[in-house]
């Protein structure tokens, strides 16, 4: 699986996953229906651009939480395949960062479908309901812009799971998988729905993609749909984005060289 073919591999196998696209689809596009349909409010004047703006803002939240889910059935493929670290570096040419590159690369084409899936369904839902069709301000920085956020996600996704094997093995591994989910819901949606603003808030790397995707949506930094409307901050959104991916790479790139496994494993897989 040198060169290449372990990205072809990679995706392949995550597009055979039933837990990498149609369960976290078919979850997120329920919740979309329901959000757009029955618990958005948008006020009492509605126009082109509020339809705009209010898309973002769905469309960011749904994305990102669709990613989330599809993230866990990414982190188990790597916890399965890192029984096979140990062999696969030391006995073949690929090394970790080879390995990092490929997986992140095909994750990265994951994301990037179901981005453009739900950039359409977004779109049709809100005209079904307004009668009014918009599209992003800019449709190739909102989908760049919606797998940089997942690349986020797959940071954490990394991270912990690597944590996890590095210090207690696969122990309470499958509570772990689900961390990046939790830390969504807790750093993103819980903000945008509390209504809070401030530059602390700009910590969060899933609250920063959300606002940099609602301007490449709407093409506008006004975040209106709270009790006081605000403007983000879009330098400080993408200083937080570029902070947390190469921290978490970074991070993720040392400590995969250390996951190894007890000699008992090591005989089974061999």
């Amino acid at each position: 699986m040198y060169s290449m073919e372990y990205l072809k591999y990679a995706l392949k196998s995550l597009l055979e996953d039933k837990r990498t696209l149609i369960w976290s689809l078919s979850f997120s596009l329920f919740l979309d229906i329901l959000v757009i349909f029955y618990l958005n409010h948008i006020g009492a004047v509605i126009d082109k651009q509020t339809i705009s703006m209010a898309s973002g803002i769905v469309y960011a939240l749904i994305v990102m939480m669709s990613m989330s889910f599809a993230s866990i059935a990414i982190g188990r493929s790597f916890v399965e395949q890192s029984r096979s670290f140990g062999y696969i570096f030391k006995f073949s040419k690929m090394n970790g960062k080879s390995y990092l590159i490929q997986l992140i690369s095909a994750v990265a084409l994951i994301y990037f479908i179901i981005s453009s899936v739900f950039l359409v369904i977004t779109s049709y839902l809100f005209y079904a309901k307004y009668d009014i069709f918009v599209l992003p301000y800019n449709t190739v920085e909102l989908l760049l812009i919606s797998v940089i956020g997942g690349l986020t996600l797959m940071g954490f996704v990394l991270l912990t799971n690597e944590i996890a094997l590095r210090f207690q093995g696969r122990k309470n591994i499958n509570f772990v998988q689900f961390v990046p989910v939790y830390l969504y819901f807790s750093l993103d949606w819980a903000i945008v729905e509390s209504g809070v603003h401030g530059s602390l808030y700009y910590l969060s790397p899933f609250l920063s993609i959300t606002y940099l995707m609602s301007y490449s949506y709407a093409g506008t930094t006004l975040f209106p749909f709270n009790d006081v409307p605000y403007h983000f901050n879009i330098e400080l959104s993408i200083i937080s984005i570029i902070s947390w991916i190469i921290t978490l790479i970074g991070l993720s790139s040392l400590l995969i060289k250390k996951i190894y496994l007890s000699p008992e494993e090591e005989e089974r897989v061999l």
